[in-house]
């Protein structure tokens, strides 16, 4: 996917205009492990005998009919595959609405171009290197003009089905997102930041963070990846931006990433512990004097930090 993602970027730059309100930032799981292997066995069979005089319960008799299905079914696999990890990259950038609206029109053409066409034309290269290799040229204008546009009807549908399932389960992330703001008290103009992905720190929000939160460490659930913040008051309390985010935020003279994925205020530490090549933090007795190892990769950085080096 390495390759796909400068591809995008420029052709997006180009095309993209501005998102509808509400755009879906959190990765919808197609859950492509175990839909894909059972969709991938039908597309593929039905493709072999789509258009074959024999019934199924006919051909499955006939060693010929597996010659085919076995690498019609990994082909069908393969491509199914390979839209849906192209729909996650573009699903992170390039986003649709959650409303009926068909998004942006960057992500229509992208989805169209990635989604159908490269697909499409490297099922029809297949196809071409077959016949070629069998010196039957004739058999690939014959499946240009009869089996390609079927191909290509095979591939939208696909590309729609992703569709209608992400309209689903952004809809469910959304009502996830509403029950939050209810049960911790967030604003309504907090849940639309955080959901449309432009939440900024404000004066405020770090002052709060920094009197009131002694700790954050990773939280969340599968669909609405946050962050657990551990208060001075022992409550834990659900915070929707990631640790990454939070590190961008609040890193400086009053937190620091002592471990891969927890960021502790300086307030909350009641002794750093520094012997035989390796530092312990230790937090407020009011805190249950919970003990965390700094990680190797940021001893010698945090100790600067905590002696104000």
């Amino acid at each position: 996917m390495k390759y796909i993602k400068p591809i995008l970027q420029s052709i997006g730059h180009r095309f993209n205009r501005k998102l509808p309100k509400q755009p879906e930032p959190y990765k919808v799981n197609y859950h492509e492990k175990w839909l894909l292997p059972p969709l991938a066995v039908f597309v593929g069979i039905y493709i072999v005998l789509y258009a074959h005089p024999r019934s199924f319960g006919e051909a499955i008799l006939m060693p010929d009919f597996y010659k085919a299905a076995i690498p019609s079914v990994l082909c069908a696999w393969v491509v199914m595959w390979c839209i849906v990890q192209a729909t996650y990259v573009l699903d992170d950038r390039y986003p649709w609405a959650i409303t009926w609206y068909r998004g942006p029109l960057a992500r229509m053409g992208l989805q169209l171009f990635f989604g159908i066409a490269m697909p499409a034309f490297f099922i029809f290269g297949v196809f071409a290197g077959y016949f070629l290799l069998r010196s039957r040229g004739d058999l690939l204008v014959r499946y240009a003009l009869e089996d390609f546009p079927f191909v290509l009807l095979m591939l939208l549908g696909f590309n729609v089905l992703t569709w209608f399932f992400y309209r689903r389960r952004a809809r469910e992330i959304m009502q996830k997102f509403r029950a939050w703001r209810r049960e911790h008290g967030k604003t309504l103009a907090e849940m639309e930041a955080r959901w449309t992905g432009h939440a900024t720190p404000s004066e405020s929000f770090i002052e709060r963070m920094r009197k009131e939160v002694a700790l954050f460490e990773p939280g969340g659930d599968d669909e609405i990846k946050g962050t657990w913040a551990l208060l001075f008051t022992g409550q834990r309390e659900l915070q929707l931006q990631s640790v990454d985010e939070l590190v961008r935020m609040l890193a400086g003279p009053d937190f620091y990433l002592v471990y891969r994925a927890v960021l502790v205020n300086r307030a909350a530490i009641a002794e750093v512990r520094d012997e035989d090549g390796t530092t312990d933090v230790v937090l407020l007795e009011s805190l249950g004097g919970r003990v965390i190892r700094v990680s190797r990769r940021y001893r010698v950085r945090f100790l600067r930090w905590w002696y104000g080096e």
